[in-house]
């Protein structure tokens, strides 16, 4: 299959939108808010950790949302919307961390810019982005396409979450949010370039998009037929 350039397309696109769903930080949010919440709170843990759970509970609400939504709206919109609003949460986090002294009143406004992206990442990115990943590919590859993109999903999420606390040593959080926020500009650049509109659309569309008129999907299509009439 990777010798079909419409696959390669597919795929290519397929592992942006896997390493989409952790660069924009949510799983390192969902790892380390008790962390960073109980780092910025002045040191109150129990503080810390109801935090965290109100993360939880956020996110729970939010995907909910954001399953509701999908079939109403634009995908591709909502895709930036998410990618790109996660800028804002990011940037006051950024601003927080640079301009106030540890205590409580820093802990609940972070709390409050982790709420605020979290409704995004898990409503918007990961909504539209996991189902995306189940349009692009045609249904006889759509097992190893899927599979792949996932793949690349699940390592940057383990790249991010074991890079986070390193790059808080080294640099603090401001600049580690910094570099959230670049990736979530270079997220959103990648989507508008590449991520085309799904919604209306059926799958034996969107296979004909992707496939285009190339010499090689005409040959598949032709082999394909044949091996319907033999079997018939």
């Amino acid at each position: 299959m990777l010798g079909l350039s419409w696959f390669r397309r597919s795929l290519l696109i397929g592992i942006g939108i896997g390493l989409s769903l952790a660069a924009e930080g949510g799983g390192i949010i969902m790892y380390y808010a008790t962390l960073m919440l109980r780092d910025n709170n002045g040191g109150d843990t129990d503080a810390a950790l109801l935090g965290n759970t109100i993360n939880g509970l956020i996110s729970l609400v939010a995907s909910a949302v954001g399953l509701w939504l999908i079939s109403k709206v634009p995908r591709r919109p909502f895709y930036l919307f998410g990618v790109f609003g996660s800028v804002i949460p990011h940037t006051t986090t950024v601003l927080l961390c640079f301009l106030l002294t540890n205590g409580p009143l820093k802990g609940w406004l972070i709390l409050s810019s982790m709420l605020a992206f979290l409704m995004l990442q898990q409503g918007a990115i990961m909504t539209v982005g996991s189902l995306l990943l189940t349009e692009i590919f045609p249904l006889r590859v759509r097992g190893l396409g899927v599979g792949i993109s996932l793949w690349f999903a699940w390592m940057n999420n383990f790249l991010t979450s074991l890079l986070f606390p390193m790059a808080v040593d080294a640099f603090g959080y401001s600049i580690t949010f910094v570099i959230l926020v670049i990736l979530c500009c270079i997220v959103g650049i990648f989507v508008l370039i590449f991520i085309p509109e799904t919604r209306g659309k059926s799958l034996e569309k969107l296979e004909m998009e992707f496939q285009g008129e190339s010499k090689e999907s005409v040959n598949e299509s032709k082999i394909n037929n044949e091996e319907e009439k033999n079997f018939k």
